[in-house]
């Protein structure tokens, strides 16, 4: 599971894109993410600002339907898993 939502991370343009190619729902993607973020294989770029009052509208918001894949970034951890044959 880590090595496949990273390998999907990086080569999807946003989080319904990544839903997509992994054949999961948005909920499941972003709980995904959540916990490889509580593990230390990605951060969040964006969207740290922004409050449930936003609606999940704002400008970067990581919690938007439609929010970029991009609002990840894998870490050195992650990175790591991806060099692995």
């Amino acid at each position: 599971m880590i090595r496949e939502t990273l390998e999907t991370l990086v080569a999807s343009s946003s989080m319904s894109d990544m839903a997509e190619r992994m054949g999961i729902g948005m909920d499941d993607l972003r709980l995904r993410l959540t916990l490889l973020e509580e593990k230390g294989f990605l951060r969040r770029t964006g969207g740290e600002a922004c409050e449930s009052s936003c609606g999940r509208h704002c400008p970067g918001c990581v919690s938007a339907p439609a929010a970029s894949a991009e609002g990840y970034e894998l870490t050195d951890k992650g990175r790591k898993v991806l060099e692995r044959n």
